[in-house]
């Protein structure tokens, strides 16, 4: 056998011989004790994981909604007129329609709420006679009625006919240059003039209501309680009714005051 075969295999069985003997107890005193290998792990990570807070579902309860209720018609019949109440400062003459209660037992042809054009719609219940056929019921809280933008002071003849019928005068002015004449007609006022004259006509018809010496709504200041007047409106005339009852600042046209007789 070559000499370098048989070193090699004697190399081998060395190895063979070392391993086996490594787990052997029995060593005597005089060998070396093995090696000792001592390991420092690393500490393990630690990982912190700060969750959201889980949401928090309110349970909200509403208040149940009130009811509706018809109001219908009120216990008087209802009579209306339309006259004209003036600015003279201004310059507006403003039509007016005025709704009042009947006495009991009052006839009449109903009345006809009329056009620019000439045509015109009946009222249901309304009847045209004059203001000596008004309940002697009163003096009555007065309401104020603001058409809409491009509207008519009768165009909720429905509205104003029920609160009349329940015992209240109720007036409603054609404001002038914003009316559906000058609509139709593309004359209207610019909407700064607009808001400006809008609650300046409600308070022309207050104080005309309320005055017995007013050449045309003089007539109808026995009717009326000074101390119980509201406003109402749609549209811009929702806003003419806070306007009125608050007083404006800041329009280029002037400030209007606010009208401390209004209660509602």
């Amino acid at each position: 056998m070559p000499l370098r075969r048989l070193l090699a295999l004697l190399a081998t069985f060395v190895l063979l011989a070392a391993a086996c003997g490594g787990g052997d107890d029995s060593a005597d005193a005089g060998e070396q004790p093995a090696a000792s290998s001592t390991t420092t792990e690393a500490p393990a990570e630690t990982t912190t994981t700060t969750e959201a807070p889980a949401e928090t579902t309110t349970t909200t309860t509403e208040a149940p909604l009130p009811e509706v209720i018809d109001v219908g018609p009120g216990a008087y019949g209802v009579g209306v007129q339309t006259i004209t109440i003036t600015d003279e400062e201004r310059g507006r003459p403003l039509a007016v329609d005025v709704w009042f209660p009947l006495a009991a037992g009052t006839t009449g042809e109903l009345f006809e709420y009329t056009f620019a054009t000439g045509d015109y719609f009946e009222s249901a219940r309304a009847l045209d006679v004059g203001v000596d056929a008004a309940s002697a019921d009163g003096p009555f809280p007065m309401v104020v009625y603001s058409h809409g933008s491009g509207g008519v002071r009768y165009l909720h003849a429905d509205y104003t006919e029920t609160i009349a019928s329940h015992g209240y005068v109720v007036v409603a002015p054609d404001h002038i240059g914003n009316t559906a004449v000058e609509r139709v007609l593309g004359s209207s006022d610019p909407g700064e003039l607009t808001a400006y004259n809008r609650p300046l006509d409600v308070i022309t018809v207050i104080d005309a209501m309320v005055d017995p010496a007013d050449d045309e709504a003089g007539v109808y200041a026995a009717l009326v309680d000074p101390e119980s007047i509201a406003v109402t409106g749609h549209s811009f005339g929702g806003y003419t009714a806070y306007a009125v009852a608050s007083g404006t600042t800041g329009n280029p046209n002037g400030d209007t005051p606010a009208d401390p007789r209004i209660d509602a």
